[in-house]
């Protein structure tokens, strides 16, 4: 009978996480497919299938970078196949421990994350060093804070779950707090202040770099960075609902002359009216270091997009990691296909990992 059920719920996983990856794909494909497409000859997408296979079948990604970055290139890494390889590279149980917000403090020195205030993790509610505390006692707590941030630590993405807490602007401090608390799940930080640098593009949101890093085969590197900036009056800097600009960054730190909305449309400057041309990122040779460094000693992540602000000491400040949707299009319209001149290695290592696949679903 054992055995049995250990196969039924076997042919059970593997399946459904079949249709996971299958449903992630077509949902993945359907970013570029909403944006103007050039024309793409046969002779290019022969060449698209000789590379991709059966991720070359969808052309739109293709068909976007051509036409907005103006000449066609079959090595821009399509949308189905970087999300296959987010899951291959990043396992599911590894993905989901590290981008629990509460969890950065396992894997970062204090330092190089916002100062916590308080967690609640699984219905604990802790300080950082995980000493429990009743509810009571964190509402006395946060009352100590004038302004904090609020986010949800699991489950969230593009700025949702985010707060930005002020006590004198709720009306029932106490019951506002303990509703406050309600998620099962939730960190309370420290307001982070940025450095004049990044807040010029935009003072009113915390302003972020965003690095993907690449850790295989002995050999962790940085494939792509870009600035994004929130727009005015909003203190999160992601693209949702139409807030925000984003603006690659080349390898040596160097602003590229436009920045992309929400819709891909150029923008030449930031919501303050900084232009880009020109612009150089303070020590951003030794930031990069850093998020390498720390990319090192997580040895259970393979890629990595590092959501970094720098505060007003110029340490770097990490506010998350993202193992999955790490924006594809926004970093390759500005610095090429992603995978660089490790395309080949990375097909490879994906191609032998790929058995790993099996049970990602129920037997994480």
């Amino acid at each position: 009978m054992k055995k049995i059920r250990d196969k039924f719920y076997s042919f059970i996983d593997r399946n459904a996480y079949k249709y996971d990856l299958r449903r992630r794909a077509e949902k993945s494909n359907r970013h570029c497919a909403r944006f103007n497409q050039a024309p793409l000859s046969k002779e290019e997408k022969k060449a698209i299938k000789e590379i991709w296979g059966e991720y070359g079948g969808d052309y739109h990604a293709f068909g976007f970078y051509k036409q907005f970055c103006g000449h066609f290139d079959p090595y821009y890494v399509p949308d189905d196949y970087y999300d296959f390889a987010e899951h291959v590279l990043n396992l599911r149980w590894s993905a989901y421990f590290l981008q629990h917000k509460c969890n950065l403090k396992y894997i970062l020195p204090p330092q190089n994350r916002a100062k916590v205030i308080l967690q609640k993790i699984d219905g604990h509610i802790v300080y950082e060093d995980n000493t429990e505390i009743s509810k009571q006692e964190a509402i006395a707590c946060l009352k100590k804070h004038p302004i904090f941030m609020a986010k949800i630590a699991r489950g969230t993405g593009g700025g949702k779950g985010v707060q930005r807490i002020v006590l004198g602007e709720l009306n029932d401090i106490d019951t506002s707090l303990e509703k406050l608390l309600e998620p099962i799940d939730i960190e309370f930080e420290e307001i982070i202040k940025q450095n004049d640098f990044l807040s010029q593009f935009n003072p009113d949101s915390v302003n972020t770099l965003r690095f993907v890093t690449l850790n295989i085969n002995e050999n962790c590197t940085l494939l792509s960075t870009f600035l994004r900036m929130g727009s005015r009056g909003a203190f999160v800097d992601n693209l949702s609902g139409g807030h925000g600009v984003l603006v690659g960054i080349n390898k040596e730190g160097a602003l590229n002359d436009f920045g992309v909305d929400k819709s891909f449309e150029k923008k030449y400057e930031s919501p303050m009216g900084v232009k880009f041309a020109g612009i150089i990122v303070p020590n951003f040779s030794r930031i990069t270091q850093q998020i390498i460094d720390f990319h090192k000693k997580i040895p259970f992540a393979n890629l990595i997009g590092w959501d970094v602000t720098i505060d007003e000491k110029g340490n770097p400040i990490v506010i998350e990691v993202n193992l999955d949707s790490a924006l594809i299009e926004a970093h390759q319209v500005f610095n090429g296909p992603v995978f660089g001149e490790r395309f080949n290695e990375v097909r490879e290592y994906i191609e032998k990992r790929k058995p790993l696949l099996k049970h990602q679903m129920m037997t994480y």
